[in-house]
């Protein structure tokens, strides 16, 4: 609670700062004199013009106009001074040297005075002289458009900074995050007093004023360009942030001192430095990440959201400017386009669509490349060929069809179409993987590890028992949580593609697609087993009440004991046969160990043979009937071969359960004839294959040499608990 209550009061005492520096602004620009006149420079020409115009202002009154271009400045005392254009400089993104800041503050310095008269004279380039009172306060109405748009960019801007401090962990990278925010939202209230400005500046304060909006401006930057060495993880131990640091300070004295000019563009150059530094750094942590999906989304959305906007700004703002172009973004709507700079961070720190990111991230980088080219190609055939602006564009977009369009297919394919999750493309494998599958236990098996499988998953995570509506996305895209076919409870997937992607949106429907898909297979399937299952029960009622009565009838009515025998024997089969087709049976597997020992003894010792058991139980298992039937028909199909073509001696026979409940089972005997069946591969041999994969278990036979130089050969089976 007393933390709580702290966050909130620093909320309140820096916003409350914040509106105190607001009003310093409004009435450093409320009370400068006023003319209602918007001046552009003319350096060349030694004259300053005027390019919009207040209606009802003191110039319009006065009789100016837009278009007009003056020379001279008089004042009521008669003393003239002579324009130089640079008087109408509004902004350093203007100067491209040091010696144009010094003569646009010499020039400033020397019309602050006559702005200050009650009455001054402009004289234009053809002799008119036109007399002009300048207001000493200024209408609120009469304040720019561009003004307001710099309160409410820095507005955005610390209301995000704050809330980030106040609420935020306390940790190195939040700490950067918020000194770019104060240097970008100061520089930009700052932007408020500038903006506002129609020929001199404020005097003493001005210069001090442009030397802290400087720094403010190398603060936002660079530290942005420290924050993507921290997040989401430091690159290395190298003191990076103490360089960016010293770098800063000493761009910072170089300007203020003018020790060391940048070539081009001294003011431009310093923060321009920190563009291809955060390129580099955030292809480095996009490989560092690349087994980190959720950091790796991370990186993606900071790379939008920091490097992405600010390419903007560099391009259609920065780069005409160093060309001496005028700049495609106006100096306001600049900062208000890095003003998203916090509002997609904001986002980000709300993970908002994170485990998306993968695919806006790569559209977006697509899109913005697709502009880039046909820009600088437009620019390239301008300033290299002297084309025409009519030529050059409709060659660009060939340029762009040509190379660019080509190359951005190929690049859609291989990192976002080619990886998303088609259904159709999996409907074979659906269909034979729940083809045969009986009961919803079977189907919520089968359905886990063909969605393992569809989504190259990496784990599975935590089962629920709890009901869900549909699959939904869990630990930001991290993990996929789907519903069980039975309908009860779901379970967790957990690191799309091995782990290097996050589940998205689409991924969820395609799940919940698939569930739809295998419930109603598997009210088909019921379907057809309850069809089959009444079928199975009419044939038993049919083979029992007329077979096996009839069986039975001959059982009283043999002639002969042997005869009763035989039938019985007979009758037996049946209702073994019956028990499989009825399949509702089971029984223990020691108690059919059992009979089956009992049978081999009997038939064995009979024949001559000596019987050995070996018998190793680690768990219980119990048999369906099918299997218990398939076990005793493969084991008497043993036996009469051992009979058949066996060598009279010992029979040893084995059976083991190891604790997961698999089933082993194993007949040896020394061969007596060379053309055995088991040995050649015939009908009995095919026939015990058949019965052991029909209950989904595998054989293996060997022929090897004894000890004592008999050929000997070993027959085994095995049965897994599930498969």
């Amino acid at each position: 609670m007393y933390k709580s209550s702290r966050s909130y009061f620093l909320v309140i005492f820096i916003l409350a700062l914040w509106s105190l520096a607001v009003a310093a602004s409004f009435d450093q620009v409320l009370n400068a004199p006023y003319l209602g006149a918007q001046f552009e420079a003319d350096i060349a020409g030694k004259s300053i013009r005027i390019v919009k115009l207040t209606p009802g202002s003191p110039a319009d009154q006065a009789g100016m106009n837009t278009g007009d271009v003056y020379v001279n400045v008089e004042n009521s005392a008669g003393t003239r001074l002579a324009l130089t254009g640079y008087e109408a400089i509004s902004g350093r993104h203007l100067l491209h040297s040091y010696a144009m800041t010094n003569a646009t503050r010499d020039a400033k310095a020397n019309l602050a005075p006559y702005l200050a008269q009650d009455t001054l004279i402009f004289e234009t380039i053809s002799g008119k002289r036109i007399s002009v009172s300048p207001a000493k306060w200024r209408p609120l109405t009469s304040l720019p458009i561009g003004m307001f748009n710099a309160l409410l960019q820095s507005l955005i801007v610390v209301m995000i900074t704050v809330g980030v401090l106040a609420f935020a962990k306390p940790t190195f990278a939040m700490y950067l995050l918020v000194a770019s925010g104060f240097g970008l939202g100061l520089n930009n209230l700052l932007g408020v007093v500038f903006n506002s400005q129609e020929l001199s500046g404020l005097d003493d304060i001005s210069e001090p004023l442009f030397t802290l909006a400087e720094f403010l401006a190398l603060v936002f930057s660079h530290a942005l360009v420290v924050l993507l060495w921290h997040f989401p993880g430091r690159i290395s131990r190298f003191p990076f942030g103490t360089f960016m640091f010293l770098l800063s300070l000493f761009i910072l004295t170089s300007q203020t001192f003018q020790y060391f000019e940048f070539p081009i563009h001294p003011y431009q150059i310093p923060n321009l430095l920190a563009f291809p530094m955060a390129l580099v750094i955030s292809v480095v942590q996009w490989r560092r990440t690349r087994d980190k999906p959720v950091e790796r989304a991370s990186v993606m959305w900071f790379v939008l959201t920091i490097v992405g906007i600010s390419s903007i700004v560099v391009v259609f703002y920065a780069l005409p400017i160093m060309l001496n172009y005028p700049p495609l973004l106006p100096p306001t709507f600049a900062s208000f386009t890095l003003s998203f700079i916090f509002i997609g961070i904001a986002l980000g720190t709300l993970r908002y669509r994170l485990f998306d990111m993968h695919r806006i991230w790569w559209r977006v980088i697509i899109w913005f490349m697709g502009g880039l080219v046909v820009l600088l190609a437009d620019v390239l055939l301008i300033s290299q060929f002297d084309f025409d602006q009519d030529t050059a564009l409709p060659l660009a977009l060939l340029i762009a069809g040509w190379a660019y369009f080509p190359l951005r297919q190929a690049i859609f394919e291989y990192f976002i179409a080619s990886k998303d999750v088609k259904i159709p493309d999996h409907i074979p494998a659906l269909i034979g993987k729940f083809s045969g599958a009986e009961g919803s236990e079977e189907f919520d098996g089968r359905f886990v590890a063909f969605l393992y499988k569809v989504f190259e998953t990496r784990e599975l995570g935590h089962v629920a028992y709890s009901d869900i509506d549909g699959a939904c996305l869990e630990e930001n895209g991290l993990a996929l949580r789907i519903p069980r076919i039975s309908g009860s409870g779901s379970f967790q997937l957990i690191g799309k593609a091995g782990g290097r992607q996050l589940f998205s949106l689409d991924d969820v429907a395609v799940a919940n697609s698939f569930v739809r898909l295998v419930r109603n297979m598997g009210d088909a399937s019921r379907r057809e087993f309850e069809k089959l299952h009444q079928e199975r029960q009419r044939i038993v009622r049919d083979l029992h009440d007329d077979v096996g009565g009839r069986l039975l009838s001959l059982v009283y009515q043999a002639p002969s004991e042997k005869m009763a025998d035989t039938v019985r024997s007979i009758l037996g089969t049946l209702k073994e046969t019956l028990i499989v087709v009825e399949d509702t049976q089971s029984i223990d597997f020691q108690s059919a160990w059992q009979q089956m020992k009992d049978d081999a003894i009997t038939r064995l010792e009979q024949s001559g043979f000596v019987c050995r058991f070996d018998e190793a139980i680690a768990s219980p298992r119990v048999l369906s009937a099918r299997e218990y039937v398939n076990l005793k028909r493969i084991a008497q199909e043993v036996v009469s071969n051992i009979i058949k073509h066996g060598q009279k001696g010992p029979v040893e026979i084995a059976a083991q359960i190891d604790a997961a409940g698999l089933i082993e089972m194993s007949f040896t005997n020394h061969i007596g004839k060379e053309d055995c069946e088991l040995h050649s591969s015939k009908r009995g041999l095919l026939n015990i294959k058949s019965r052991i994969e029909e209950i989904n278990g595998w054989m293996k036979k060997t022929n090897s040499v004894s000890p004592a130089g008999q050929r000997q050969f070993s027959f085994e089976l095995a049965l897994p608990l599930s498969r």
